[in-house]
């Protein structure tokens, strides 16, 4: 009888221990170890309709004319496959990481009316290969600068939250070859929490948290999340959290002066840009394998609006007269892309 009442104690114990432990939650954290490396592959495709319009020198002045108009559609197929190798781990979880992009793949095919334009650029064993058709080649100077760029090995660290911090002047270099001067000042560890951040507190399952964070004259980048916890999994797949991420990012009224970034190859010497207005909204399934501590796959749905000004020096882009310019206008309105990415340990 007593051993029969100590099992049933026992049996009560444990039943009531892990109903604690759930009511408790779970505390949701990347992990990181000396070592460690992680090889992630993501896909991006999608379809971007951009109306683009021209104005002349001197239409705007003598409103005779009115700019010339064309409706713009390009499909966009991006692979790439980075690696992230952990060299060191603080006492506090946060790891202190390399990255680098291993391979990269961006096809294009830009339609114009009847006419289709095509570019591919492939990066491959440190090299740079491109080809296009109607013009659609990178300038050389832009295809060094893109070079120089991806063969870099850039360092950031990572805490258990999600928070990414930049160390030293490459990022600076990204941020300024992709969106120009768009996002200076942007906490880059604050702008990543805001969009897939974990919670500070134990979750349960169908619990959500919320993320946000600003900066700028009149709050001119914004970005937000909520995300909930949809399921806890026992499976082949190990210990795994699934989770749904909805954010968005805004940014607006934004100069990128004298931008000539080798990821904007149609940027030129002689153009300015001006982000007028870029939105983006995400819809991210999350897949985390809890004893591993890392996002293992992630699905994600987007949509994209954008409003970009550049007006074009034609005296220093196309070497004629220095006061002539012209002004472009590109609206982007309902861009759809899918993202598909998995992480691997090496």
């Amino acid at each position: 009888m007593k051993r029969i009442a100590m099992c049933s104690f026992v049996i009560l114990a444990l039943a009531v221990g892990a109903a604690v432990g759930q009511e408790d939650g779970i505390l949701l954290r990347y992990k990181f170890e000396a070592g460690q490396v992680f090889k992630t592959v993501e896909i991006v495709k999608g379809n971007l309709p951009i109306e683009v319009s021209m104005a002349m020198p001197g239409q705007a002045a003598a409103g005779a004319q009115p700019p010339g108009n064309m409706a713009v559609d390009v499909a966009l197929d991006v692979t790439t496959h980075k690696v992230m190798t952990v060299k060191s781990v603080d006492e506090n979880g946060v790891a202190t990481v390399s990255l680098k992009v291993e391979y990269m793949l961006t096809e294009t095919n830009t339609q114009i009316g009847e006419q289709a334009l095509t570019h591919r650029l492939e990066f491959e064993n440190g090299e740079l290969t491109t080809s296009g058709t109607g013009g659609q080649e990178m300038p050389p100077e832009n295809l060094a600068k893109l070079k120089k760029l991806l063969n870099m090995d850039f360092q950031a660290t990572m805490d258990p939250l999600g928070g990414v911090k930049p160390i030293g002047a490459d990022f600076a270099e990204i941020w300024k070859q992709t969106a120009g001067d768009a996002m200076s000042g942007v906490d880059f560890q604050q702008l990543t929490r805001a969009t897939t951040g974990l919670p500070e507190e134990a979750v349960e399952v169908g619990d959500s948290w919320e993320n946000e964070y600003s900066t700028g004259k009149d709050e001119a980048v914004v970005a937000r999340s909520t995300m909930t916890l949809l399921a806890i999994e026992d499976g082949a797949a190990g210990h795994v959290a699934k989770i749904k991420a909805e954010s968005s990012i805004t940014i607006q009224d934004q100069e990128a002066r004298a931008t000539t970034g080798a990821m904007m190859p149609g940027m030129m010497e002689g153009m300015e840009s001006r982000l007028d207005f870029l939105g983006l909204t995400m819809v991210t399934h999350i897949m985390m394998d809890l004893d591993l501590g890392q996002v293992t796959k992630a699905s994600a749905e987007i949509r994209m609006n954008m409003d970009q000004t550049i007006t074009m020096d034609l005296g220093k882009a196309m070497g004629g007269d220095q006061a002539a310019k012209m002004e472009i206008s590109a609206k982007i309105r309902d861009g759809k892309m899918k993202s598909n990415a998995v992480t691997m340990v090496q």
